[in-house]
């Protein structure tokens, strides 16, 4: 009787013991399928928000309408000033056509303009600029207000372009953003003029595109009405040059001579941070081609990127990197060196020129005539080649020179 006892004891104990591991083993897979659950969860919510951030919302004629009538609304009323508003608002000379979500940060429309000829123009303005209708010209006497905007002007124009330019009064502002010199009329309230400026002198390609006017790098400049500007619309980019070979050799030497220019006809030297084919626009003049830079926020000063980069924290190179312009990454301290390790002519050797993802054409050099095949390809190789520049050492600089003069050789052989 008492071994029966215990051997019922002793099941019974058994059964409920692997019943306990059972619902345990249960419990702990159903808790960890639950956090694989919430961290799909948040990973998809998290994902959401940055697809959200960073794609560009959707234009709308309706929604470009309204900001034109806004903008014409406070031109009409005295309250924004520019050279393209009396066109745009009194003469309607300049009309909407379309408009684009591809401008990121920016509205971005196109217009035509009736002057004489027809001139297709881009109509642009940085969507944060709204907030500058708020502060910081609502109060403060009128010297004070002109002291704070020459200020700011001083700041903007310094960081943009890492210049060291002084502006003792506002005609000197005026001068130099001519597009609003002669289009503020007499009896307008300064707080309004200050605001108009400070708005322009924000919007980095309106500054580059006002102090490089004459150098043709960027699309011209026509004008700006309030903190719209306008530029010449790119007819075709390089992603729509033809297919013969003529016609890719002469965008091809204007992209030598670009390369040659951004290095040498400036303050200091350009960089470039986004080099691929839809950010160069192609244009035709009296039978010569023009290459320009589409996306001018793009564009940096070497000493401004050098001297950003070193703020930076990092784990390897990849995280001194800004778009196609490389860094160092010293990981002894785990911060960026002052220094870059590639070129515009390497990047354009290598996204443009050559085969590679960042075109659709298999490279702007492709097929190349027979006679200077292999040349061509070890040359575009040497190019892509390019490392460890050293911008103390005048080494880098005359590789490069002898690079360009070796490919515009071989191309002018063909042509």
């Amino acid at each position: 009787m008492f071994l029966y006892i215990f051997l019922v004891f002793g099941f019974s104990s058994l059964f409920y013991f692997v019943g306990a591991m059972c619902f345990l083993r249960w419990a702990l897979n159903t808790v960890k399928f639950l956090v694989v659950c919430m961290s799909l969860t948040i990973l998809l919510y998290a994902s959401c928000i940055v697809y959200t951030l960073t794609t560009s919302p959707p234009c709308s004629d309706e929604k470009a309408l309204q900001a034109i009538d806004k903008l014409c609304s406070d031109a009409l009323r005295g309250r924004v000033f520019g050279n393209l508003c009396g066109p745009l608002c009194e003469t309607l000379d300049i009309r909407y056509s379309s408009c684009t979500s591809q401008g990121g940060e920016k509205d971005v429309f196109y217009v035509s303009w009736n002057n004489i000829t027809t001139t297709s123009l881009v109509m642009k303005r940085t969507r944060f600029l709204d907030i500058v209708g708020n502060d910081p010209y609502s109060s403060g006497t009128e010297q004070d207000l002109e002291t704070r905007l020459l200020m700011k002007i001083e700041s903007l124009v310094n960081r943009h372009l890492h210049i060291k330019k002084y502006f003792k009064t506002l005609h000197d502002v005026l001068r130099l953003f001519w597009t609003m010199e002669k289009n503020v009329p007499r009896g307008s309230r300064k707080s309004d003029v200050f605001r108009n400026l400070h708005g322009l002198a924000l919007q980095k390609e309106f500054v580059l595109s006002i102090i490089y006017h004459n150098d043709d790098i960027f699309p011209k400049l026509h004008g700006s009405c309030g903190s719209f500007y306008f530029v010449e619309l790119m007819p075709f980019t390089l992603h729509d040059v033809g297919i013969s070979w003529s016609a890719r050799v002469a965008v091809a030497l204007k992209l030598l001579d670009l390369t040659h220019q951004l290095n040498y006809s400036f303050y200091g030297k350009l960089h470039v941070c986004d080099i691929k084919e839809d950010n160069f626009g192609v244009s035709y003049h009296n039978n010569s081609v023009k290459v320009h830079i589409l996306d001018a926020d793009s564009v940096v000063l070497n000493d401004n990127l050098v001297i950003e980069m070193e703020t930076r924290h990092c784990v390897n190179d990849a995280g001194c990197a800004e778009g196609n312009c490389r860094g160092v990454c010293n990981t002894n301290i785990g911060r960026c060196q002052r220094q870059l390790i590639n070129t515009n002519l390497q990047v354009i050797c290598q996204q443009i020129f050559s085969d590679s993802d960042a075109n659709h054409h298999h490279g702007l050099l492709r097929h190349p005539p027979f006679v200077i095949r292999k040349g061509l390809g070890e040359i575009l190789q040497e190019c892509i080649s390019i490392q460890n520049v050293d911008e103390t050492d005048d080494k880098t600089a005359l590789q490069e020179m002898e690079i360009i003069h070796k490919i515009r050789d071989l191309l002018l052989n063909t042509v």
